[in-house]
Order: structure tokens, then C-alpha cells, then sequence
């Protein structure tokens, strides 16, 4: 008995690390999603590392480049920081950075934006094309009735 009773105590001392391992775990496991949120951050910061760091190439192809691709990630908050630095180069979108961008706008369901941006083309002297009004219809196509 003296065996069973000690076997017990020791089980019974081991339950508080036991619990402290489980909550150790389970706080481990709801980190999970905030610690994949940050990585996703921190990737798309080093992106914008290496592209800012290639930035003396840039040209409207290269602009475009990065419009399209933050857009088609939703990431409109980078498409609007490509957006002024391309205005502050002295660049001004073309006919292909306003298409980019009407399609970067639709894809984030920010369909009054992508209109005015048909607006400021023709106001900046562009014309829209048929890539132009195809972006727009595919952007108003967000819309909900």
C-alpha cells in the first residue's frame, strides 16, 4: 500500500504542472492567428523593402507593376502610397496606371473611387479605352442591390 499511496502523491503533485502545460498550450494555440497576422505584415514590409530599394529603376511600367500586384491583394492602403509616390516623381498615372488602379479599386469593392478615377482620367486629358470601362463594369459588379 505504502507504494500505491506514494504513486498517488507524486501523480498528485504533477496535476499543477499538468494544468500548467495545458494552459501553456492553449494560450499557445490562440497566438496562432495573431502571430501568422504579424508574419503576413512583416513580408509585406520586406516587399516593399526590396522595392523601394530597387525604386531608381522606377518607371509607370514599374508603378504599374506594383499597383497590380498590391491590387489583386486587396492591399489598397499600398496602392494608394504607390498612387503618390508616382504623383510626387512627376510621373502622373498613364492610360495603364489608371486601369490598374480602377481594377485595384473594384477588386476592393471601392466602386465610387474607381468611377472617379474614370473622372480624373479624362480630366488629366486620357482617354478611357475598352480595358478601362471592362475594369469598371467588373467593379461595379460589387455592387449589392
Amino acid at each position: 500500500m505504502d507504494k500505491i499511496a506514494k504513486m498517488e502523491a507524486e501523480l498528485q503533485s504533477a496535476e499543477p504542472v499538468k494544468l500548467e502545460l495545458q494552459q501553456r498550450a492553449h494560450s499557445d494555440i490562440q497566438q496562432i492567428p495573431a502571430l501568422v497576422s504579424e508574419l503576413e505584415s512583416l513580408r509585406r514590409k520586406y516587399q516593399h523593402c526590396q522595392l523601394e530599394w530597387q525604386k531608381t529603376m522606377y518607371d509607370h511600367y514599374t508603378y504599374n507593376i506594383m499597383i497590380n500586384t498590391y491590387g489583386e491583394q486587396g492591399w489598397i492602403d499600398e496602392v494608394a502610397g504607390v498612387l503618390t509616390e508616382l504623383k510626387e516623381r512627376g510621373l502622373g498615372p498613364n492610360l495603364c496606371s489608371y486601369n490598374t488602379l480602377i481594377k485595384a479599386y473594384g477588386i476592393a469593392g471601392m466602386v465610387e473611387d474607381a468611377v472617379h478615377l474614370v473622372k480624373e482620367m479624362r480630366e488629366n486629358g486620357i482617354e478611357p479605352d475598352k480595358i478601362t470601362y471592362t475594369n469598371l463594369i467588373s467593379a461595379l459588379r460589387m455592387i449589392s442591390f
